[in-house]
């Protein structure tokens, strides 16, 4: 019986082996798992076991065209799943090759259900291991989740909860629809608590909130909104300039859709250029700046309009006691393009009459926000956004307050305009490439009539003009190598044409009176990286980066490397101790003319 138990066993191994060397010939190259482990099972008669939980049936899989054999196919198959064909008792077995678990990345867009449009800053974690990621300022997320992991929970402040039910990974990129919350209903919490990451020095503030805020004679201003935070406020008590932490007005960062801003004030600063029906979400940064911003000293205010509802056509006016307002947004063609246009104008000078600015002066405002947004598939997005902002002041010399011995005439206006596309390159990789257009016009003009005889009056007018231009080409990248570690890197090309205020008359009095506005072309490039790390179970926050900036003008190179370092780490009870380091560098500074 000893000397046959060898054999026995010799045997039984052959047995095992032929399983795996059975005869077997694939219908087609292309298909999935599952129609694979079933046309084994129909054509051999072997029987296949395995685990649903760790194993994606549905995921499309591609054979070399060499395979003969049900252990070629099924090594093919499975390949990079970590799961093993294993010959047991006259069956296949599908086996994990070890105890570690192995990981997929689901990506995809966040998007609101009635409007279609895209939700930043939502929260996505899969509820088993509570680690997850936040939605880009296009909507988009990238997150990594075990073979084990059924769901995904996703979460923002004013829509309700999704858990969404794990897709097959074919079909890992995801379109999330979430429905708003109803601001008139109880709200009653329960169960675990969402995560939330804060930071100290930064405000995201809903547009939501704005309703929420004093405001002067009934106009929503986002600017004034964010004076009532920690840190920030103004030169004046009703002005809408900012200065954080000490800093001067113009070492603040304003971008409108990506587009750097130079001029924020209607009305000599009273109200901002932001239209509060217009936009969709603000963010304030005043430390621990990502190494993506550059430039500015003091912050960075970064707004983000609304990119117009993909279901159906609505439409909107407003009334205050100084301006009306009206915004229209529909899509062109449904689901795929779609469009939003705002247009604000003062109603000042309409309400008191042609006699009152004949003796006051006049004034006017508007601005006309206009955003195109197209889906070209599901990996490819363009968007188109346009913006215009105009004031208009006539003060003239005989007016009641402050007689003057001149009418002057104020113009000044701000035109930005942006091409972007978004492009989703692997689930784990999402690119933004935008080229901007960007400036800012002011104008003044005086005129009077001298007697210098009695025959007959001189009449002198004279005006200045001065112009900031830009032209830009930027791209951010963003690369999500696990959910405790993602790189972001990218940079960018910006063209500046500065013409400071030129003065001119009608009388020839020489340069003391007629002088040509001297202009100064400039060339500015960045780049930046920066890796954000995610330890000890989300406790810690480390988040590493440099931005390099330099301008170059009539052979003139001035460059600077901006180190940047945040370190967080979150205490029971959502407390926290943070610090960071940023250094930052401005090559231009506004100078005002007396």
């Amino acid at each position: 019986m000893l000397a046959l138990a060898p054999a026995t066993v010799l045997y039984a191994q052959s047995k095992e082996d032929t399983i795996l060397q059975a005869s077997y010939a694939p219908p087609s190259r292309g298909g999935s798992i599952l129609f694979f482990i079933q046309d084994i099972q129909r054509q051999t008669g072997i029987s296949v076991s395995y685990s649903s939980s760790f194993l994606h049936l549905n995921k499309k899989v591609q054979l070399t065209g060499s395979e003969r054999s049900t252990g070629q196919v099924l090594n093919t198959i499975l390949q990079g799943t970590g799961i093993q064909a294993a010959a047991i008792n006259g069956k296949i077995f599908l086996l994990r090759e070890s105890s570690q678990t192995q990981y997929y990345t689901i990506s995809g867009f966040i998007k609101e259900e009635n409007s279609k449009e895209v939700i930043i800053g939502a929260s996505v974690y899969d509820p088993v291991t509570r680690r997850g990621a936040i939605s880009n300022p296009y909507g988009f997320f990238s997150v990594q989740v075990p073979d084990s992991c059924t769901s995904l929970v996703f979460s923002h402040v004013g829509y309700e909860t999704v858990v969404q039910p794990l897709p097959l990974p074919d079909d890992r990129q995801l379109e999330i629809h979430m429905q708003p919350r109803n601001p008139l209903q109880t709200v009653v919490v329960t169960g675990d608590q969402d995560s939330v990451t804060l930071q100290a020095g930064y405000v995201k503030m809903p547009v939501g909130y704005l309703s929420n805020f004093p405001a002067l004679l009934g106009e929503k201003d986002v600017l004034k909104s964010l004076q009532l935070y920690p840190g920030t406020g103004s030169s004046l008590e009703s002005s809408s300039n900012l200065l954080i932490r000490g800093g001067g007005a113009d070492q603040n960062l304003y971008l409108l859709d990506g587009v750097p801003l130079y001029h924020t004030g209607h009305l000599f600063g009273l109200f901002s250029v932001f239209n509060g029906d217009a936009v969709k979400d603000v963010s304030l940064y005043k430390d621990a700046f990502p190494a993506r911003y550059g430039g500015r000293l003091s912050s960075v205010v970064d707004i983000r309009t609304r990119d117009g509802n993909m279901k159906a056509w609505h439409g909107k006016v407003t009334l205050s006691p100084v301006s009306a307002s009206t915004e229209l947004e529909g899509p062109l063609v449904k689901d795929k393009s779609a469009m939003f246009l705002s247009f604000r104008r003062s109603l000042i000078d309409g309400i008191y009459g042609k006699r009152f600015n004949q003796q006051y002066g006049k004034y006017a405002l508007y601005d006309v926000n206009f955003k195109l947004n197209q889906i070209i598939d599901n990996k490819n997005r363009v968007y188109i956004s346009f913006y215009k902002g105009q004031d208009n002041m006539f003060i003239p010399k005989d007016n009641s307050p402050f007689p003057l011995l001149d009418d002057y005439k104020f113009a000044w206006s701000n035109i930005t305009a942006a091409l972007k596309w978004t492009r989703v390159i692997s689930p784990k990789v999402f690119t933004n490439t935008t080229a901007t257009y960007s400036r800012f016009y002011n104008f003044f003009s005086q005129s009077s009539d001298f007697k210098l005889s009695a025959i007959a009056p001189v009449s002198l007018n004279g005006k200045g003009v001065s112009r900031v231009r830009d032209i830009a080409l930027h791209n951010e990248t963003e690369f999500t190598i696990s959910n405790v570690q993602k790189l972001s890197f990218g940079g960018g090309y910006t063209y500046h044409n500065f013409a400071p205020t030129a003065y001119s008359s009608n009388v020839d009095g020489g340069d003391a009176i007629k002088r040509p506005a001297p202009k100064y072309y400039m060339s500015e490039f960045t780049l930046y990286g920066e890796d954000e790390l995610r330890l000890f179970d989300n406790r810690l926050t480390l988040r590493p980066g440099a931005h390099f900036g330099a301008l170059a003008q009539r052979g003139s190179f001035y460059a600077s490397l901006q180190p940047r370092l945040m370190v967080r780490w979150d205490l029971p009870n959502q407390q926290y101790v943070q610090a960071s380091f940023a250094q930052m560098t401005q090559f231009m500074h506004q100078l005002t003319t007396p």
